[in-house]
């Protein structure tokens, strides 16, 4: 059977505290698929210095900054606060192939209610049967509150999934396919973003 997800090269997650999400991400993500399949790197400066400096001068985004700056105008970032800024604080989490940027959020946006665990935009990541098991130990051990697992009747190609968030509300889902030999626990694994 062909594999049911769709593998993808990254995902860019915004966050309110960088430090928080690194940890998060570090201590959730690596006690289900292993700490050899997770790595975190803090990329970020470190101080306001050092960030004043980088967005004149170049730094972590300029390049994509630049080119978005040419694209939707030079006072793109007053008008959109959700625009990217050079230089910005920024981390990165290796799960097996993916990576996933984490970038520090420029404005707050009211979260969901703390009991919604499902909704979107959602990032799923594949996991065998006893990868899930061990996300529900993971997550009531680190107390992240979670919802599931749900089971998903067929056709679904995804069989049974568990729903939670990030320290940043985003929300985020650990999902058996309805094949799990698509995923060996010891491979690297492929990952989904809804």
């Amino acid at each position: 059977m062909a594999s049911p997800m769709v593998e993808f090269d990254h995902a860019v997650i915004r966050v309110n505290d960088l430090i928080v999400a690194e940890r998060f991400y570090r201590d959730v993500f690596s006690g289900i698929y292993g700490p050899e399949l997770v790595n975190v790197e803090h990329t970020s400066t470190c101080t306001v210095e050092e960030l004043l400096h980088l967005s004149a001068r170049g730094g972590p985004g300029t390049r994509r900054a630049e080119i978005e700056r040419e694209k939707f105008g030079r006072d793109r970032e007053e008008r959109d606060p959700t625009a990217r800024i050079a230089g910005t604080p920024q981390g990165t989490v290796h799960i097996g192939e993916a990576l996933i940027p984490l970038f520090l959020a420029r404005r707050h946006d009211q979260e969901p209610p703390p009991e919604q665990m499902r909704g979107q935009p959602r990032h799923s990541f594949p996991a065998s049967p006893e990868q899930m098991e061990k996300a529900i130990e993971v997550l009531r051990t680190n107390r992240v509150a979670f919802e599931g697992p749900v089971d998903h009747p067929e056709p679904a190609l995804v069989a049974r999934s568990i729903y939670f968030k990030d320290p940043s509300s985003n929300f985020l889902e650990i999902c058996v396919p309805r094949d799990p030999e698509a995923y060996p626990s010891n491979e690297a694994l492929p990952t989904h973003a809804d």
